[in-house]
């Protein structure tokens, strides 16, 4: 990881599994408009950490002040597309609810970065999906349709984020 990174972006999910890679499909469309918007992104790094959230260790460190994370979370009685924003307080507490497997190994990897490094402050989108048992490279009709919008949802939490 470069040096001079601050913030990072990373997208969990199994991009294999149509909307349980929504976390994958927004990192990488972030990514692509970095180049247009510099100023929003500036001092970041995106990564695509696919469904190995330990992977999470290898770019942490006291360099880093602040980190997003994005990944699908099922949520029974909500509409696919619906965003929660979550800390990893809030992943703790709710640890008996049935969250993506993702997510539990998440809290497991954040205590373990927390021993060896004072964590960033971490911020944790989770999106509905509406078809996680189907082997497709897409996202669902459903969530194509409405990914404009959960973008641009996500870059405003994000902004927020970051900025304050």
């Amino acid at each position: 990881m470069k040096s001079s990174t601050k913030n990072l972006i990373i997208g969990t999910g199994n991009i294999l599994l149509s909307d349980e890679g929504i976390g994958i499909h927004i990192v990488r469309e972030l990514q692509r408009q970095q180049t247009i918007e510099k100023e929003f992104f500036y001092n970041t790094e995106f990564i695509d950490i696919g469904t190995s959230s330990f992977d999470i260790i290898s770019h942490i460190n006291n360099s880093v002040t602040k980190v997003v994370l994005i990944d699908c979370m099922k949520a029974d009685g909500y509409l696919p597309g619906t965003i929660f924003k979550l800390t990893p307080d809030d992943l703790r507490k709710r640890q008996e609810e049935k969250y993506s497997l993702h997510q539990i190994e998440l809290v497991d990897t954040l205590r373990m970065i927390s021993i060896i490094e004072k964590l960033p402050e971490i911020l944790i989108l989770g999106i509905v999906p509406e078809e996680i048992n189907k082997f497709s490279t897409k996202l669902s009709d459903n969530i194509t349709e409405k990914f404009p919008v959960i973008l641009s949802k996500i870059k405003r939490e994000i902004a927020d984020f970051l900025i304050n």
